[in-house]
C-alpha cells in the first residue's frame, strides 16, 4: 500500500490477476490482505512479499532446506509476533551469523520484526535437516540488525547483538 512497487497486490485480489485454484488466503477465510507480486501471480500459484524464512541453499543454488513458518510460530510461542507484520513481512529475518562449536555448526537467526528482539538457534551441522536448538530473548531491546559471535573455546561462545531502534547491544552465552 505504498507507492513505490507498482506490481503489488493483495491476495484477495489475486483472481484479477490469472489466479484461479482454491486457497484460504484468497477466499478469506486466511489474510486476504497478503501482498502478492502480481507479476508473479499464476493460475495456481502466488509469490508473496518479504521474508518469513531462512534458506539454506548448495553450492549450485539448489535449495537444500527452508524453515517455511517456523519462524513465525517461534515469535508467536515467544509472545513477540507483531500480528500486524502478517500481511507485510512477517518476522523479517535481518541477520544470520554462523558458528562453528567443535565439529557442529549453528545458525543464529535475527528476527527484526519481532515486539522484542528474538534470534531463533538452529544446528545446521546436517544442512538438510537443521534443528531448532535454542532462542534469545532481549526483552528490552527492539529490532536487532546485526550479529557476531566470538568463539571463547571450542565449544562456546558469546553472541552480541546489536539492536537499531533500542539503541542497545546485547550478549547471550551459548555453548
Amino acid at each position: 500500500d505504498d507507492d513505490f512497487y507498482a506490481d503489488e497486490a493483495r491476495a484477495d485480489d489475486a483472481g484479477d490477476y490469472g489466479f484461479n485454484a482454491d486457497n484460504d488466503i484468497v477466499t478469506g477465510a486466511g489474510e486476504g490482505r497478503l501482498k502478492l507480486l502480481t507479476d508473479q501471480v499464476s493460475n495456481d500459484g502466488l509469490v508473496a512479499m518479504g521474508g518469513r524464512s531462512f534458506s539454506i541453499r548448495n553450492t549450485d543454488g539448489d535449495l537444500v532446506w527452508d524453515s517455511g513458518d517456523q519462524l513465525d510460530r517461534i515469535a508467536a510461542q515467544f509472545g513477540t509476533y507483531d500480528d500486524g507484520r502478517s500481511d507485510d513481512k512477517g518476522v523479517e529475518p535481518e541477520h544470520v551469523e554462523i558458528a562453528t562449536l567443535g565439529n557442529r555448526s549453528f545458525a543464529f537467526i535475527t528476527l527484526e520484526r519481532s515486539t522484542d528482539s528474538l534470534i531463533p538457534v538452529y544446528e545446521i551441522t546436517d544442512v538438510t535437516a537443521p534443528t531448532h536448538v535454542h532462542t534469545f530473548l532481549a526483552p528490552d531491546s527492539v529490532a536487532p540488525e546485526s550479529t557476531r559471535f566470538v568463539n571463547t573455546s571450542n565449544v562456546g561462545g558469546v553472541l552480541l547483538a546489536a539492536s537499531e531502534v533500542s539503541g542497545t547491544v546485547d550478549t547471550f552465552g551459548f555453548n
